[in-house]
């Protein structure tokens, strides 16, 4: 995963720290080829810090392809699919705490969606819309909290109408 642009020689590619320094001093600017190209799925799926995703963000702009409109291969997710699944993003960085999470939002919606509006509309390899799959896990989840409080409930009223039966024997 890359965690924001690098240059090419810090991987092993391209030339050294030095003569990057000397093209930058040459050309002022850098040559965009010496560049890692950010993984923005990957970004919005795993960094933990609203911080670092932003700074990835805003350079995959600066990048000029929009990395925003960009699937994961093996699940056909956008960065809008996987900001969603990011739990460690909201519980990590924000405390959890309602100004925090205010400030995934205003990311989200002013920021992420705004540069690849169409995301909002567009499914992933299994038929889903952004957010709808973390919906399904939180519905699936709070079944199975319900399902097992039922089964609880069921298990100890049998346990004490079992004990009540056998004290009035």
């Amino acid at each position: 995963r890359t965690s924001g642009v690098s240059h090419a020689s810090s991987t092993g590619r391209g030339g050294s720290s030095s003569e990057f320094g000397e093209s930058m001093h040459l050309s002022g600017l850098a040559n965009p080829d010496d560049y890692l190209e950010i993984d923005l799925c990957d970004e919005c799926l795993h960094c933990p810090s609203l911080t670092a995703l932003r700074q990835s963000f805003h350079e995959s702009l600066l990048q000029g392809d929009n990395a925003c409109s960009k699937a994961e291969d093996e699940s056909g997710r956008l960065p809008l699919h996987c900001i969603g699944l990011n739990r460690d993003l909201i519980l990590l960085s924000t405390g959890n705490v309602g100004a925090s999470i205010a400030r995934v939002d205003d990311f989200i919606l002013k920021e992420l969606l705004p540069a690849y509006p169409s995301a909002i509309i567009i499914e992933d390899d299994e038929g889903r819309l952004p957010f709808t799959e973390v919906i399904v896990k939180w519905i699936s989840a709070r079944r199975a909290v319900r399902l097992w409080k039922s089964d609880y409930k069921k298990k100890k009223a049998a346990a004490i109408r079992r004990k009540s039966e056998a004290m009035a024997r």
